[in-house]
């Protein structure tokens, strides 16, 4: 069983590269060194996309599988991005993308049941819950996502396009 699995990161989940550069994520805040590490990472500023390039996971049996879901936590061996702070639980909260049937891609922000919550837009969500965001729109939308107490915050940036296609072929 891999850590998405067992994270109960639903089976059609994906970070697949035809979707997975549509949304790109910055995070601000203050001593950014300090609290955050992220792979790839050249400035406070750059923005990455949610995508499999961005995890630093690799399956502890195989290689070749890749993750389904980019993970916030406190604990550097299953967390992607991890964020050094006593609020941040060791797995906090999963991003991934979802297909609906109509093939819309909808980016999905999982609570992963930490004691201090994930707050989306100033919201506090619940427990274990999820937020399903839509990629595609007729104008370009952020939303911003706080992960426990800490004193940094993570920006999404959805693309400005009115075709989802177009957009992650510009973003990527």
């Amino acid at each position: 069983m891999d850590l998405d699995d067992e994270l109960g990161i639903p089976s059609k989940a994906t970070l697949s590269p035809s979707i997975s550069a549509c949304v790109q994520f910055t995070f601000e805040g203050n001593n950014l060194d300090e609290l955050l590490t992220i792979p790839s990472r050249h400035g406070n500023n750059d923005s990455l996309p949610i995508s499999v390039a961005s995890s630093m996971r690799k399956s502890s049996n195989d290689s070749t599988i890749e993750p389904r879901a980019l993970i916030i936590g406190r604990q550097a061996s299953s967390a992607d991005f991890r964020v050094d702070h006593k609020s941040v639980s060791r797995r906090h909260t999963a991003f991934y993308y979802i297909l609906t049937s109509n093939n819309d891609a909808h980016l999905v922000i999982q609570d992963l049941g930490g004691k201090h919550g994930t707050t989306v837009d100033g919201s506090r969500m619940e427990k274990n819950g999820s937020v399903q965001l839509p990629v595609r729109g007729e104008s370009q939308k952020e939303h911003v996502i706080q992960f426990g107490n800490a004193p940094l915050k993570c920006r999404l940036i959805f693309p400005l396009v009115n075709n989802q296609q177009d957009a992650c072929q510009q973003s990527a």
